[in-house]
């Protein structure tokens, strides 16, 4: 209807009405399917299965990877699709004052400038967007609306303050399909990040991402987006994870990431101030397996000084005519009680000597030498009256963050531990897992 208006009009009022779509708001109709804005982001689909990123012919860590996504888009006319992802952001300590809000500007800057480093952007891209026919003739300003490369050969036309005329851009769309406009407002960055990501017309765009490492410890990455280029960008290692939050992954992991094929970008974020904990909390990676040198460890991880193969002298303050002396493999003193560590190999004489020093006021804990880590600290921690169980804990906080680690072992905190936090594990502890220990305030020592 509107080109045979334009073939039915004289010359000069063709002019005129080209002049009033571009000054006049949007006063007629216009086929909403021709603009990008937040509204095309909001439909998924049916739950989809959780699968691995990485086929089993790419190079990567010892870790066990697993994944999770939310909202998923192959290419410009596939499908959307959405599944549960795990919610478990991190936050830690950490000095300064939150980062001021970015300015629409500097939101818009930032974000094109990701799109032109994950996207090859064309030599005429930055050229101004010319439009001709026998009737009109149309160009807008470079300036006030930057043009961009989509990866699948369609050009971005960003109107950052929705500034252009509804019905020129159904003149636009009409003239030339491959063109999509965005009207999204950077005022909301991470949404305004969103809709540019999904004109950018990549392979495969998925939302609430997250992947695990390892199972125990187990390392959780989480991130806004993720990005497939191309079909072959999984073969190749060359993923994109995008972020919108204004703190950065510390350096250590993001090196970990890359060597596994995935590249962080965090357009918004700021530089970590450095982790506060004081006094620090630790982390004791006790490695012994006999049952008497895991005592010992836990022993001196909780700064409890102790005898070997102390002889107990049961009867020697009563004076009764009884001399009896029970030799302990391990003897300390701890708030005016006696304790008693000592193995127990089925002897009944054994047996019989550890209920006299009970009935003495003895605390006596008995070990079996098949006990092992965890059973050796839950007999300790119960003579000791220590409340805590051996479970796989958050190592700090989860929220507010995009990665998490969560480790087993016995978290003990209160007056009477050393630091006033302590957390005793078992397990091996790899290197990036060891950097984000740090990195959010632990010491770590071997035992």
């Amino acid at each position: 209807m509107f080109f045979t208006f334009l073939r039915a009009a004289a010359a000069s009022a063709c002019l005129v009405v080209l002049g009033a779509c571009f000054s006049s708001p949007t006063s007629a109709a216009t086929n909403p399917s021709f603009e990008l804005d937040s509204r095309t982001l909001e439909r998924a689909g049916a739950p989809i299965p959780v699968a691995a990123p990485v086929s089993g012919k790419r190079s990567r860590s010892r870790h066990s990877v697993r994944t999770s996504v939310g909202s998923r888009k192959h290419g410009a006319h596939g499908r959307q699709r959405a599944v549960r992802a795990f919610q478990a952001p991190v936050h830690a300590l950490r000095l300064g004052a939150p980062s001021a809000e970015l300015s629409g500007p500097e939101t818009t800057l930032r974000v094109t400038d990701l799109l032109s480093t994950l996207v090859p952007q064309a030599i005429d891209v930055r050229k101004p967007l010319v439009l001709q026919s026998a009737a009109f003739a149309l160009t807008l300003d470079p300036q006030r609306y930057p043009v961009f490369s989509a990866m699948d050969g369609a050009k971005i036309v960003l109107d950052p303050n929705a500034s252009i005329p509804a019905l020129v851009k159904t003149l636009i769309m009409e003239r030339d399909p491959s063109v999509r406009i965005v009207s999204e407002s950077p005022g909301n960055s991470r949404r305004f990040l969103e809709t540019m990501l999904n004109a950018a017309g990549f392979y495969s765009l998925e939302t609430s991402f997250s992947m695990d490492f390892g199972v125990d410890p187990r390392l959780r990455v989480h991130s806004d987006f993720k990005v497939e280029k191309t079909s072959d960008s999984l073969m190749k290692q060359d993923v994109a994870l995008i972020n919108s939050g204004r703190d950065a992954l510390p350096p250590a992991l993001t090196a970990f990431l890359k060597k596994d094929g995935f590249t962080t970008y965090e357009p918004f974020a700021s530089q970590k101030a450095p982790v506060v904990t004081v006094p620090p909390r630790s982390v004791i990676q006790v490695s012994d397996k006999n049952c008497i040198d895991v005592t010992d460890a836990i022993l001196n991880a909780l700064s409890v000084a102790f005898q070997n193969d102390y002889p107990v002298g049961v009867f020697a303050e009563e004076n009764n005519g009884i001399s009896l002396s029970v030799k302990a493999q391990r003897y300390f003193e701890r708030d005016g009680q006696h304790f008693v560590i000592s193995g127990f190999d089925g002897d009944p004489v054994s047996y019989t000597l550890f209920r006299i020093l009970e009935t003495k006021g003895y605390r006596v804990v008995i070990l079996d030498k098949h006990d092992d880590f965890r059973k050796v600290s839950e007999k300790l921690f119960t003579a000791l009256r220590l409340r805590s169980r051996y479970a796989q804990h958050a190592m700090w906080p989860e929220t507010n963050s995009s990665y998490s680690v969560r480790m087993s072992g016995f978290r003990l905190e209160g007056a009477g531990i050393p630091g006033g936090s302590l957390f005793l594990t078992n397990l091996q502890i790899d290197r990036i897992i060891r950097d984000l220990l740090v990195e959010n305030g632990y010491d770590v020592r071997d035992k």
